[in-house]
C-alpha cells in the first residue's frame, strides 16, 4: 500500500492509520482492528485501522509519527501483514523521553504526559515505536518506547498494564556500560603479557645479536690471515641462528 499523509486528525498519534472503506471491505478490515504493518525496511509496528473516505484506494494515511516508527516516506510502499484479532494485554511497558523533556523529571512526565495519553485508550505498543503526547498550551514531547512485556508488543490497559518512566541515561546506562567492557577488552588484548614478553625477547634476542656481531667484528679484525675461515664459518652459524631465532618469534608473534 502507498503511504499518504492521513488528512482527517492533525493531531499526532501513533497509533492509528487510515484506509479508504472500498480497501477494508476488499481486505476483510473492520474499523477499530488492529492491524500489523511492515515496511520495507522490514520495520513493523502496531496500529489501529480508522475509516478515511478521503483516502484513494490501495493507501495508507498514517502521520510522521508512525512513518518514523516504520522508517518510511510518503509515496513509499508498506505491507499490512496481518489483521490482529486479538493482542495481549500489556503487564508493563517502559519509556523514556525521546528529545527534549522540557526539564521535568520522569515522575512528572509520567503522571502529566504518559499516563493521560494511554488512559481509556487501549494503545497498541511495540517495542522501539515513539508516540508524541501534547498538553494545550504546551510544547509536545516525544517518548520511546523502551521495552514492553510481552515483548512481541501488546495494548495498554489503565488496570493491568504498569507504565514506568525513566531517564534516559539511566535506560542507556546498560548499553554504555557494555560498550566500555568491549574496550577494556580490546585494551587487554593489545597489552597481553606474553605480546609484551615476546617484544622485550625480541629487544634483547637483537641486542645479543648486535653484541655478537660487534664481538665477532673486533675478533676477526685482531685474528689473524690464517683463522679467517674459522671466523667467517663461526659469524655465518651466528647468523643463521639469530635468523632462526627471529622466525621463531615472527611465528609466535603471527
Amino acid at each position: 500500500m502507498i503511504v499518504k499523509q492521513k488528512t482527517r486528525d492533525s493531531r499526532p498519534d501513533s497509533s492509528t492509520v487510515y484506509i479508504s472503506p472500498a480497501t477494508m471491505k476488499r481486505m476483510s478490515i473492520k474499523v477499530g482492528d488492529l492491524i500489523l504493518i511492515m515496511s520495507e525496511k522490514e520495520r513493523e509496528t502496531i496500529c489501529v485501522v480508522l475509516e478515511d473516505e478521503s483516502c484513494e484506494d490501495d493507501s495508507i494515511g498514517m502521520d510522521m509519527i508512525v512513518r518514523g516508527n516504520l522508517d518510511v516516506g510518503l509515496s513509499e510502499t508498506v505491507t499490512i501483514l496481518n489483521i490482529i484479532g486479538d493482542v495481549s494485554n500489556g503487564k508493563s511497558i517502559v519509556v523514556k523521553p525521546d528529545g527534549d523533556s522540557l526539564g521535568y523529571p520522569p515522575d512528572i512526565l509520567l503522571e502529566d504526559y504518559v499516563k493521560p495519553y494511554f488512559l481509556g485508550q487501549f494503545r497498541p505498543v511495540t517495542e522501539g515505536d515513539s508516540f508524541v503526547v501534547s498538553k494545550e498550551n504546551q510544547p509536545h514531547i516525544k517518548f520511546k518506547v523502551v521495552s514492553t512485556d510481552p515483548r512481541q508488543g501488546c495494548t495498554v490497559h489503565d488496570d493491568e498494564t504498569k507504565i514506568s518512566c525513566v531517564n534516559p541515561i539511566d535506560s542507556d546506562e546498560e548499553s554504555d556500560s557494555d560498550d566500555k567492557n568491549d574496550d577494556d577488552d580490546d585494551d587487554g588484548n593489545n597489552s597481553d603479557g606474553s605480546t609484551t614478553s615476546t617484544d622485550d625477547s625480541s629487544s634483547d634476542d637483537d641486542s645479543s645479536s648486535s653484541s655478537s656481531s660487534s664481538s665477532s667484528s673486533s675478533s676477526s679484525s685482531s685474528d689473524s690471515e690464517s683463522d679467517d675461515d674459522s671466523t667467517s664459518s663461526s659469524f655465518s652459524r651466528k647468523v643463521r641462528a639469530g635468523i632462526s631465532v627471529s622466525s621463531i618469534l615472527l611465528f609466535e608473534i603471527l
